[in-house]
C-alpha cells in the first residue's frame, strides 16, 4: 500500500498505523509499475530502496528491519526485532518460493521452445516494413525524462516504441501510448494486453535470458528476435555489450520511417526508470553509446534527439 502514496500521504498513513498497532509487516514495491497510467500517473507514487523505507518506518515505529529484499521488485520490512524462530520460518518460506519459481521457469522454457518451433518469429524485413513512411517516437527510460513535458509530442507519433519495462512515470512527460517494446526482460501477457503492445523486439542474446523468454510471447505472433549480426556488430563498435536503448536506435534507424524522434536518453547521466533504485549496469559503455548515437543523428536528417 505505501508505494501507492506520495510522501505526505506516507507520513499520515504511518502515523495512523502506529496508533492502531506498534508492530507491522510491510511489503513494499521498490520499482515503478509496468502497467498503464492511473489518473495520468504511474500507479506507484513512491519508489525507493529497502534502506530508505527502513529509515522511514523506524522513524515512526522505533525499529524496522528487512526480512526479504528482492531489489528489482519489492522488500518486506517488519517493525519489531526478528527472533531466531521467525528468521528460520522466513528463510524456509523463501526457499520454497524459490523452488516454485525455478520449476515455473523450467516449464516456461519448455513451452517457449515448443512455440518457437511451431510459430516462429517476425522477420526483420517484415518488422521494419511496418515503419515505412511512419513518424516514430522512441522513448528510453532515463529518470531525467520525468522532468520534461514531452508526453503530448510522444503520443502524437504514428508508432511509439519503448524500452525494457516501458515505464510510464507521468502522462505529461512520458505520454501514455505503447505500440512496440524493445526489451531483454520478460513481459507478462496481462501487461502487454493492458498496454496495447503490438510488437515485441527481444534484444538479449545471452543464453540465460534467451531461455527466459515467456512462451506466450512466441505464441502471440508479435515477437521479433534482434539479429545476432547486429548485436555482434554493435558490441564490436562500442567495446561492450550495447544497451537495449542503443539496440533500439540502431534497429529503428535502419527502417524507412519518415521521422524518428528520440526521447528519454541521457546515456547514463541519470538512473533508469526500469530499476530506479539500482545503479546503472557496468556492462555498457554509455559514453561510447552517446558518441555512436550522436553520429547517427548527425548523419541522418530523419533522426531527432530530445535531451
Amino acid at each position: 500500500m505505501l508505494h501507492w502514496l506520495d510522501d505526505a500521504a506516507i507520513d499520515r498513513a504511518l502515523d495512523a498505523a502506529f496508533r492502531v498497532a506498534s508492530f507491522g509487516v510491510f511489503r513494499i514495491a521498490t520499482r515503478y509499475s509496468a502497467g498503464p497510467l492511473v489518473g495520468g500517473r504511474n500507479e506507484f507514487a513512491s519508489v525507493h530502496d529497502a534502506e530508505w523505507w527502513c529509515q522511514r518506518l523506524a522513524a515512526v515505529f522505533g525499529h524496522a528491519e528487512t526480512i526479504e529484499n528482492t531489489p528489482r521488485e519489492y522488500c518486506v520490512i517488519v517493525t519489531a526485532p526478528v527472533d531466531a524462530a521467525l528468521a528460520a520460518r522466513v528463510a524456509d518460506l523463501q526457499r520454497r518460493a524459490k523452488r516454485r519459481a525455478t520449476w515455473a521457469r523450467r516449464r516456461q522454457r519448455l513451452a517457449g521452445r515448443l512455440w518457437r518451433l511451431v510459430r516462429g518469429t517476425v522477420s526483420e524485413r517484415r518488422l521494419l516494413r511496418e515503419l515505412a513512411g511512419k513518424h516514430v517516437a522512441l522513448v528510453g527510460n532515463a529518470v531525467s525524462l520525468a522532468e520534461r513535458d514531452y508526453g503530448t509530442a510522444i503520443d502524437a507519433a504514428d508508432v511509439v516504441v519503448r524500452c525494457n519495462r516501458g515505464i510510464l512515470v507521468a502522462e505529461y512527460s512520458h505520454g501514455s501510448r505503447t505500440d512496440w517494446v524493445v526489451t531483454g526482460l520478460p513481459i507478462s501477457r496481462a501487461t502487454a494486453e493492458s498496454r496495447g503492445i503490438q510488437r515485441m523486439v527481444w534484444v538479449s542474446r545471452r543464453a540465460k535470458m534467451m531461455r527466459n523468454i515467456p512462451a506466450w510471447m512466441f505464441a502471440s505472433g508479435r515477437l521479433h528476435m534482434f539479429s545476432k549480426a547486429r548485436d555482434v556488430h554493435l558490441a564490436r563498435e562500442l567495446g561492450k555489450i550495447a544497451s537495449t536503448g542503443m539496440k533500439a536506435i540502431d534497429l529503428l534507424a535502419a527502417s524507412d520511417c519518415a521521422r524518428l524522434d528520440i526521447y528519454g536518453f541521457d546515456f547514463g547521466a541519470s538512473h533508469s526508470a526500469s530499476q530506479p533504485t539500482r545503479p546503472m549496469s557496468p556492462d555498457h559503455d554509455f559514453d561510447a553509446e552517446r558518441r555512436r548515437a550522436l553520429s547517427l543523428i548527425e548523419a541522418d536528417a530523419r533522426l531527432h534527439w530530445h535531451p
